[in-house]
């Protein structure tokens, strides 16, 4: 039998917390009219979908950092 092996779990939790921190700021881009880290004070939906494919990119990203190596 080998030994199991588990993942980079510290990397894992920090991916997943990364995610969480960056689907809340797409949902605050889709839902309030600000100027927040832009030049005008508008509903920024390009900010707002940049935010939420890259908290998909960290799930996927503490998906393969979980798995055994």
């Amino acid at each position: 039998m080998q030994p199991q092996r588990s993942g980079n779990m510290p990397l894992a939790i920090g991916l997943l917390v990364l995610a969480v921190v960056l689907a809340i700021l797409g949902i605050f881009y889709l839902t309030t009219t600000t100027s927040l880290l832009a030049d005008s004070t508008a509903r920024h939906y390009k900010h707002a979908i940049l935010a939420l494919v890259l908290a998909v990119l960290s799930l996927i990203g503490a998906n393969f950092a979980r798995r055994a190596a």
